[in-house]
């Protein structure tokens, strides 16, 4: 889809199955020194990991160090609970460029990762989330599709301290169960 309504935009697509091709793609991305001001990441996941590939399941700070040499500004996690706090706090400690996460706090749902679609669109294209608008997008995401999306930002979580942490964690899991995912 992106090439057809972004032709200009440069985009590249890892698609994996195992981990020896993970890095073999991801190596190969590298020695390119290719930068990235948005990186989609799509994969099972959960709280503590990550499954980009069927045969690797890697925490969030190891897979914000593969990111690393990217050096993306925004990162969009297809999967489930990405868009939780400890996720977010994995990426923001193991990636210096990175401003903003955006990804669900609950199960995924395949109508809630078109609204991350349209999202990645809308960054590609370099639209900017802003904070007044954000509010209505996520309530709209979630009438249209029953779906939640957090941003997360380098700014709130590092103001975050303990106790915020906590609250965030025990709201997301209530989150979760009041949505039965």
């Amino acid at each position: 889809m992106i090439e057809r309504l972004l032709p200009a935009v440069r985009r590249d697509l890892v698609q994996v199955m195992t981990e020896q091709k993970l890095l073999a793609d991801f190596a190969d991305l590298a020695k390119r020194e290719i930068k990235y001001d948005v990186v989609l990441v799509v994969g099972h996941s959960s709280l503590e990991a990550l499954a980009l590939a069927r045969d690797r399941r890697l925490r969030w700070s190891a897979v914000a160090k593969w990111l690393e040499p990217f050096s993306p500004r925004v990162v969009v996690l297809a999967g489930c609970e990405g868009g939780r706090w400890l996720p977010a706090k994995a990426f923001f400690g193991g990636l210096d460029s990175l401003k903003e996460i955006y990804g669900t706090p609950v199960l995924s749902t395949q109508a809630q990762l078109k609204a991350l679609e349209l999202l990645v669109l809308f960054l590609l294209a370099g639209g900017r989330v802003s904070a007044e608008w954000l509010p209505w997008a996520q309530t709209a995401i979630f009438a249209l599709t029953d779906g939640v999306i957090f941003r997360q930002t380098r700014a709130e979580i590092r103001s975050a301290g303990l106790s915020e942490a906590a609250a965030w964690t025990i709201l997301e899991s209530a989150l979760r169960k009041l949505l039965n995912r």
